[in-house]
């Protein structure tokens, strides 16, 4: 994916524009959503579906408050994730809890925090 990200950010957004230039868009959508499914799928039979399902959107829904870059959208969304991640599995162990629901709560804890700071939203305004 690193490897042909502008190319696979032009086909999600515009395939018949990369078709015009020249762009095999065909055969790079069919690699990406084989891509996605693959993982979705390896996923779901590791770590279960309400996890897999809740790091997928999650992240990238708090992303979304925080930036309009997609550049930086996408990688705050990989940090946010590997931040619940990672937070969760030491506030489980710490805790003494499921890893999943542990997991798959700071992750919304990190949404609800994006939402109010949010510069689309402007819950809590500057004063």
């Amino acid at each position: 994916v690193g490897l042909l990200f502008k190319e696979l950010v032009f086909i999600t957004f515009d395939p018949e524009m990369a078709e015009v230039v020249g762009l095999p868009a065909g055969p790079l959508y069919f690699l990406l959503l084989s891509l996605i499914a693959l993982t979705v799928v390896l996923s779901i039979k590791v770590v279960g579906i309400v996890l897999v399902s809740a790091l997928i959107v999650t992240p990238a829904a708090a992303a979304y408050q925080l930036t309009e870059d997609f550049r930086r959208m996408m990688l705050l969304a990989v940090l946010l994730g590997v931040g619940a991640t990672v937070g969760g599995l030491f506030l489980s162990y710490w805790l003494n809890t499921a890893s999943g629901a542990t997991i798959v709560l700071l992750a919304t804890l990190f949404f609800f925090l994006a939402a109010l700071l949010s510069p689309r939203r402007r819950i809590l305004k500057a004063r």
